[in-house]
């Protein structure tokens, strides 16, 4: 310590050494006043004074331009915290040209401003340093233009004016001009930490949230720099002019903050503006707009725009976006990586349309950075394919455009098929879930047509080619056991006890013709079991962050079974009775002499669903795991309901690795998993 004073090295103060301090210093902001109101002030008299200061250092004329001059006769003039100003004006005054008291006396600024806002307290500072400031140059410009009284001039006399313009030497010149410089870069970071604190604190714009955590050590800056350039003015308005005060750290430090904070306000800017225009779209989609006005907010899109803004995928010529008007469109997002299988899905989808003039196709695919190889490529893709839809490529696409697309629609690089009514309403997030399950049965994916499918055939779809007979099975309403599982031991048990059901002689057993089908068994197993559970993720995804009803609950119900060791299915018919776990199924079969008679009365498959909720409590003990691949799918569930309790699921991240697939850069990745629990 050096006469009790805190040694420190200013310059070299880390950020955090800084915040520290600053914020001791800090309570909630009570006092208000009008900051914007103070700053026009401000601004008006430090531009004036600035223009003044560097035509006298220069030598040459002091009128000074007058079209930036603002009206002080605002009312809101009124209520400035005159008194605030001019106690730190006493703080500013006469301090000795040493680091270590400029950092003490900005702490005590900031002690006595510690109820205003982080931008409350470099503007009341900015406005003590402007009251003295101004008040020099502006006696500086009387006296010089020989238009002041004598009052004026006395006080003038007072002030060190006639001290300062006697003929002086380059130097003192020099050091006027690069003062003023510093003065106005600080009053500019002021005037930008300002438009950030107006921007507001939100959450979906980063760089914003990054700028703002730093204003408080900005504005320590800036305080310190105010006091630096008080100090110096003392010094030269003095009859201590060759007493050495350099301002080199100072500017050196106020340049690389005024060049951060410049970079940083574009770059906000830029993300407010895609903030805004991803809300205007989010809006048009989520309201009855008419398509082609949401397409248009979609691209790149001005007004007064007279190119074609869409091309025709099978000419590959430019057409207006008006063939959109009044259409449902069915929208196709990708990569410039098209599979056969999707290609196929869309031209059958697109044989639909040409029988019903309301629908049609837009393909979009999305490319981050668009280069010439990639360019040419998907010239290529119109080329080979000959797609009879419209294409809009990514390089018209809007940033807020692709930010909608990705976040609202889910596109993760993963083909996906959105139908949009014709006035932007989402009917279908991704039909193609819907097309794996019910083929163009299910055009054009409608909830009407998709809800009817449901009840009617969710459970044919994913076993479709299990067994030769089944599609006469459903026909004849007959009553079906669907098994499977990871356990061999527990699928035989439940074959063998099953098949006692199908060759009984007793009456009631044997009209019900009951059959009994192993998911994933014979030559075909693997294969068939893979699309089984292939066509249930698709049905699951189909009912991701929808409300829980009894399809959805079957669902969810077959896809958590997918790594027990047994599970079951009742259908009478395509009608599905119950899923559930495999040893309560087993157990319920093993006990029907208990639940015959009322069999005989309520009917099979509703006594079975009876006794198996009675059941399962008592002899299964698990957590229900859904798990969703992220990376797959590209939807995230923000809930998800308990199949077995309907209460709300516990979401955890587990990460896997398969050990099969590489990543894009050759590399072995890591598949990072979603799971919910």
């Amino acid at each position: 310590m050096d006469g009790g004073m805190e040694i420190i090295d200013l310059f070299n103060m880390t950020d955090e050494q800084i915040t520290n301090k600053i914020y001791a210093t800090h309570v909630h902001a009570k006092k208000k006043f009008d900051e914007d109101s103070l700053f026009l002030v401000v601004e008006n008299v430090l531009k004036h004074s600035l223009q003044i200061a560097d035509k006298l250092a220069q030598g040459s004329n002091v009128l000074v331009d007058k079209k930036d001059e603002i009206s002080t006769s605002d009312s809101n003039f009124i209520d400035l915290p005159f008194r605030m100003i001019k106690e730190i004006g006493c703080n500013l005054s006469c301090k000795a040209p040493d680091e270590r008291i400029i950092y003490k006396t900005t702490l005590a600024i900031l002690e006595k401003l510690s109820e205003c806002t982080w931008e409350a307290k470099a503007v009341v500072t900015l406005a003590a340093f402007a009251l003295e400031f101004g008040d020099f140059w502006h006696f500086a410009q009387a006296t010089q233009l020989k238009t002041s009284d004598q009052l004026t001039n006395s006080l003038g006399i007072l002030k060190g004016v006639p001290a300062f313009l006697t003929p002086s030497e380059e130097k003192r010149r020099q050091e006027v001009l690069n003062l003023n410089k510093l003065i106005n870069t600080t009053m500019d970071i002021i005037k930008i930490l300002d438009k950030f604190e107006k921007h507001g604190d939100r959450q979906d714009i980063p760089s914003l949230c990054s700028a703002n955590k730093q204003i408080p050590i900005h504005v320590f800056w800036a305080i310190v720099t105010i006091i630096a350039c008080s100090t110096k003015i003392s010094i030269l308005t003095s009859d201590q002019q060759d007493k050495h005060f350099d301002l080199y750290h100072y500017t050196n430090k106020v340049n690389s903050i005024s060049k951060d904070l410049i970079e940083k306000l574009s770059y906000c800017n830029k993300e407010l503006e895609v903030a805004m225009d991803y809300g205007r779209i989010k809006k048009l989609f989520g309201t009855s707009t008419e398509i082609m006005e949401s397409f248009k907010a979609l691209i790149n899109f001005t007004e007064d725009s007279l190119l074609p803004l869409i091309i025709d995928g099978f000419t590959s010529q430019k057409v207006q976006i008006d063939v959109l008007k009044k259409k449902n469109v069915f929208t196709f997002i990708s990569s410039l990586e098209i599979s056969e299988t999707e290609i196929s899905f869309l031209k059958a989808v697109h044989e639909k349309t040409k029988k019903d003039d309301l629908y049609t196709i837009v393909w979009i695919p999305i490319v981050e950075k668009w280069t010439t190889e990639l360019k040419k490529k998907f010239e290529a893709t119109l080329t080979s394919y000959k797609m009879p839809w419209y294409v809009v490529p990514s390089i018209d696409l809007s940033v807020a455009g692709i930010k909608f697309i990705k976040e609202d629609w889910h596109f993760n690089g993963k083909p996906i098929l959105v139908a949009l009514n014709s006035t932007s309403g989402l009917e279908n997030e991704n039909a193609f879930h819907h097309i794996y399950s019910y083929g163009m049965e299910a055009y054009p994916f409608d909830g009407k047509k998709i809800a009817l499918l449901d009840e009617s055939k969710w459970i044919r779809s994913a076993v479709e080619g299990i067994h030769p007979s089944l599609v006469t099975w459903f026909e004849e309403e007959r009553h079906i056991f669907f098994y499977g599982g990871k356990d061999n031991e527990w699928i035989e048990k439940f074959k063998r006890k099953a098949n006692t059901f199908v060759t009984s002689v007793d009456p009631f057993l044997k009209d019900l013709k009951m059959v009994v089908v192993c998911v994933g068994s014979g030559k075909e197993g693997p294969n068939i079991l893979g699309k089984f559970w292939n066509a249930i993720e698709h049905l699951f995804m189909t009912k991701v962050n929808k409300p829980l009803n009894p399809i959805t609950r079957e669902i969810y119900k077959l896809f958590s079974y997918k790594e027990e060791s047994g599970w079951g299915v009742l259908c009478k018919g395509s009608s599905v009775k119950i899923t559930g776990h495999g040893i309560a199924f087993l157990k319920v079969l093993e006990e029907f002499d208990e639940w015959e008679q009322d069999a005989y009365q309520k009917g099979f498959a509703e006594s079975f669903k009876d006794k198996y909720h009675a059941k399962v409590n008592e002899t299964v003990h698990r957590c229900t795991h859904i798990d969703v691949t992220i990376v797959d799918t590209g939807i995230i569930p923000k809930f998800l309901n308990c199949p077995e309790c309907d209460g709300s699921m516990e979401r955890v991240t587990r990460f896997e690795c398969c050990h099969k697939r590489k990543s894009a850069n050759g590399d072995g990745g890591v598949d990072a998993n979603d799971h919910q629990h």
